[in-house]
């Protein structure tokens, strides 16, 4: 064998090699990381979702790279996430500050729902109906209908706006029944939603929750 043929053998080798490797890191990544749909935890045996949590780890994200640059000067690069500063992870603060927010909003959902202002709270059936309206709004647009707000919504403002209209809608019912102002009817929610967070029990499924390495 002559050494053209040696070296290009050796090069065919060197990229089966090389794609292996990929291929091999790839799969680890994709098997490591969180489907949408996996439990992170429970609010009062109610789930919290990955993608649930994905949405709010996005919010808070320009928060912690805030908070990282004013404390240790951190800048985002590519183990960022991962990298200690000083005792801590920008990682750990931001799905901290991520669940905080999300068992928050789930007990907020929970109320909804025992004031019967809605009826499903987990995100698989929001997902399920941010799909279905955005698909309705496509049908709409090439039918030439009116449409009101945008043509899509992206997950995260859709889910603000469910959730904005499903407190108000709480709030408004409150203080109806109660007969009193707005003013006393933000009070009353206020500390019905604080009793309700600090009576709440919550579980953090960890085999889900320490995968989660990037936001």
């Amino acid at each position: 064998m002559n050494w053209r043929r040696l070296i290009g053998l050796l090069f065919l080798i060197l990229i089966a090699f090389t794609a292996g490797c990929a291929a091999h890191v790839e799969h680890e990544s994709s098997s490591a990381k969180a489907n949408i749909q996996e439990i992170v935890a429970t609010v009062n045996g109610e789930p919290i979702r990955y993608g649930e949590l994905e949405i709010l780890m996005l919010r808070q994200r320009s928060d912690v790279i805030q908070y990282f640059y004013d404390k240790y000067n951190a800048e985002d690069s590519t183990q960022y996430w991962t990298t200690a500063f000083g005792k801590e992870r920008p990682i750990d603060r931001l799905k901290s500050a991520a669940l905080a927010e999300a068992k928050k909003i789930k007990i907020q959902q929970i109320i909804a729902r025992n004031e019967g202002v809605v009826q499903r709270i987990d995100y698989s059936d929001f997902r399920n109906d941010w799909i279905q309206e955005n698909d309705r709004r496509k049908r709409a647009a090439a039918q030439k209908q009116m449409i009101y707000g945008p043509l899509q919504y992206d997950e995260n403002t859709y889910y603000e706006y469910l959730f904005s209209n499903m407190v108000l809608q709480v709030k408004e019912k409150q203080r109806k029944h109660a007969n009193i102002s707005v003013k006393e009817g933000e009070r009353l929610y206020g500390e019905l939603l604080e009793r309700k967070l600090i009576a709440a029990s919550e579980v953090i499924q960890r085999d889900v929750y320490d995968r989660i390495l990037n936001p």
